[in-house]
This record gives structure tokens, sequence and C-alpha cells, in this order.
């Protein structure tokens, strides 16, 4: 908790949308640095696919007792680290997952294992951490659940802001929210 105010410091805060699709803004006393969409990486892991699911050449690696592997996206922990220690935060805000009931048990246990690497990357170099359901920074803006809302609020704030990714089309809602959990977290600032 902070005791003392050094007023030649600027406050730095970093938003997070920790989804596959998410992403990581970068303020600097209220002013945007940077958004940018969430770092991800392919991995190779061993699956246990039925076999009448499987490709035939996978059916011929499994008949051979070759083990069938399959790629899976997962947040890019290298990259997150490397954005999050260069910019050196005083406050990290994280969107508390929403698991929802119709979601899979796989899809629920990817999305905690994303968020649990980006929680470990930021608790391991002690980066004041605050963790904050989508109601509450949603309430805090006056908006609702529609994706739409949150990129018209984040480019009102920061019409300067370009929310397309180099290789998308589409506005990343992602980023959108990272910049307004940024936010969020200057507003005591």
């Amino acid at each position: 908790m902070k005791t003392h105010i050094d007023f030649d410091k600027s406050f730095k805060v970093i938003g997070i949308d920790p989804g596959l699709k998410g992403g990581i803004a970068f303020l600097e006393d209220n002013h945007l640095i940077q958004a940018v969409k969430m770092p991800t990486t392919q991995l190779e892991t061993k699956t246990k696919k039925k076999v009448k699911q499987m490709t035939a050449k996978e059916k011929k690696l499994h008949k051979s007792k070759h083990a069938v592997y399959k790629t899976k996206t997962k947040v890019d922990s290298k990259a997150i680290y490397d954005l999050i220690t260069d910019f050196e935060p005083d406050l990290v805000v994280i969107e508390k997952p929403f698991y929802l009931a119709i979601e899979s048990r796989q899809s629920t246990a990817t999305i905690a294992e994303n968020i649990g690497r980006i929680y470990g990357i930021v608790e391991s170099q002690k980066y004041k951490l605050e963790i904050v359901s989508s109601q509450t920074w949603k309430k805090y803006f006056d908006i609702g659940a529609d994706k739409e809302e949150a990129i018209n609020k984040a480019q009102e704030l920061y019409p300067e802001v370009n929310l397309i990714s180099p290789r998308g089309r589409v506005k990343s809602d992602g980023m959108a929210e990272a910049i307004l959990l940024a936010v969020y977290g200057n507003r005591s600032n």
C-alpha cells in the first residue's frame, strides 16, 4: 500500500483482458502508450482422440504405436513477461475470468491455465495486482455486455487508438477491454 506519493514519478498501469482473443493495454499518467492483442503461441500436445475421429495420417501413427499430437493455442508467457517487465507497471489490472455453465471442462481448464500463466508472471515480479470482475468495471463505464459498447467507449476515450490488429479486418474487443481495464485501474490516481 502506498503511503508516500512521489509527484515526480509517473503512474503506469497495465490492463489485461486475459482471453486468447484478449489484449494488453499500457497507460502512463492516463495516456495510452500502446494496446496489443494477446500474444499467443502454438503448443503440440499428445491427444487421446478416438480412432474414428483420427485422420488417415493419425491412424497410421496410432497403429505404429507413435503418439498422435495436436496443436493447442496458449497465451505466450515469454512475450507477456517481456511486455510487462519492459513497461515496469505500478499496477496490473486483470479481468476476473467468468466461466459459463455451458463451457466444457476442457475449455474451462484452458481458460484457467492461461489466466494462471498471467497471474504467475505478475506475481513473480511483485507488481501490484488488481483482479476485477467484468460487471464491476463495465458498471464503472456504464456499458453493458455488448462488445461493441466496449470498443466505442475505448475509442471515445482514445480516438487515436487503432483497434484493428495488423492482420485483422475487424476491431478487437479484447484490446478495447484491456484499455478500459487500465483506465479503471487508474481511477484513483
